[in-house]
C-alpha cells in the first residue's frame, strides 16, 4: 500500500541453496528499512505457499516475530527448525510507510550461523499499484494529492445564473471499488468520495446536476451516492460531496472536468476560499 504514513504489507520470499541450521544460531537480517516505523517486536503473517515462514523464525525470543530496529529486522531460526536448501520460506509483516514521498530503498540481506552470507540486494516486482508507479516495490511511497485543483466561473455579477467549471486530477488511481487487501491483513477501503469545501453565497437542492465537460464521464462517474451524474449538496457548510460510482475511476495524471449551474448571491462577495478532500483509496487533504 504506497501512501504516506499509512500501514503497509510487506511480503518477503527467501530460499538459499544450503541448509541454514538454528542449532547454529543462525541469524538472517534484511536492511534498508529505516524510514519506515514498527514495533520493536514484528508479528510475522502467514503467506499461501510460504512454507510455514511465518513460524520459521523468533525475535529472539517468541516463534513468529522479527526484531526491528535501526531499520533492520532480525529473523532467528528456531533452535528446533531448519531452512532446507532449495525451498522458498515466505512470511509478510506489516509495518507504517514514512511520511513523505520516497523511492524504493535498496533492500539487502544477509545472514550467520551455518554459513556467513554477506549483504546482497533484494529483487523488487516493480509492479503499478493503484496507479503509482513501482508502487509494489517495498516502501515505494506517494503523498496522495490532488495534483490539479482549479475552478472557474463564467459570470461575476450578482443575481445572475452562473456555471462553475472544475479540473481535478490525481497522483493515483482513486477508485470507486473497494479495495481488500490479501488475507484482509490491512483494512478495506471503502469507495472513494470527494468533498469540495466553502461554495458560499448560493443556494442548492440537494442534488446537483454535474455537466460532463470535455468528455471526461464524469456523468457516470461520480454520483449523490444514489444516481450516476449528480452530486450531494450541503447547504451547511456550502459544500458538494461526489461519490465515486462502483467501478469507476480516477486515473493518475488524467485531467477530470466538470461544472455546475448556480445562481450568483444578491449581495457583492470577495471569493470564497474553497478547499477540497478525499477519503477511500487514500485520504487526500488539501
Amino acid at each position: 500500500y504506497p501512501f504516506a504514513s499509512e500501514v503497509n504489507l510487506i511480503t518477503v520470499s527467501l530460499s538459499l541453496n544450503f541448509d541454514l541450521l538454528g542449532l547454529d544460531s543462525s541469524c538472517i537480517t534484511i536492511n534498508g528499512l529505516g524510514s519506515a516505523t514498527a514495533p520493536n517486536s514484528v508479528a510475522l503473517l502467514p503467506v499461501t505457499g510460504g512454507n510455514s515462514g511465518d513460524t520459521l523464525f523468533t525475535d529472539g525470543n517468541t516463534a513468529g516475530y522479527g526484531s526491528f530496529g535501526n531499520g533492520s529486522l532480525k529473523l532467528f531460526i528456531s533452535p528446533a527448525s531448519n531452512m532446507v536448501h532449495q525451498t522458498t520460506y515466505a512470511f509478510s509483516f506489516k509495518l507504517t510507510n514514512p511520511a513523505t514521498d520516497q523511492n524504493s530503498p535498496i533492500l539487502n540481506v544477509s545472514l550467520t550461523g551455518t554459513v556467513g552470507v554477506k549483504p546482497s540486494d533484494m529483487t523488487t516486482p516493480n509492479n503499478l499499484v493503484l496507479g503509482v508507479l513501482n508502487g509494489s516495490n517495498p516502501l515505494r511511497v506517494v503523498v496522495p494529492t490532488f495534483t490539479v485543483k482549479i475552478m472557474n466561473q463564467t459570470e461575476p455579477a450578482v443575481n445572475m445564473a452562473n456555471v462553475l467549471t472544475m479540473v481535478l486530477e490525481v497522483n493515483f488511481d482513486m477508485l470507486g471499488s473497494i479495495v481488500d487487501f490479501p488475507n484482509g491483513y490491512l483494512v478495506s477501503r471503502n469507495r472513494s468520495r470527494i468533498f469540495i469545501y466553502g461554495i458560499a453565497g448560493v443556494s442548492l437542492p440537494l442534488s446537483v446536476q454535474l455537466v460532463d465537460f470535455g468528455g471526461s464521464g464524469v456523468n457516470v462517474m461520480f454520483s449523490n451516492s444514489t444516481i450516476a451524474g449528480w452530486g450531494l449538496w450541503t447547504q451547511t457548510d456550502s459544500s458538494l460531496t461526489l461519490d465515486l460510482v462502483d467501478g469507476s475511476a480516477l486515473r493518475n495524471g488524467l485531467p477530470y472536468y466538470f461544472s455546475i449551474r448556480v445562481q450568483n448571491p444578491a449581495l457583492p462577495q470577495s471569493a470564497p476560499s474553497i478547499s477540497i478532500s478525499a477519503t477511500g483509496t487514500a485520504t487526500v487533504t488539501g
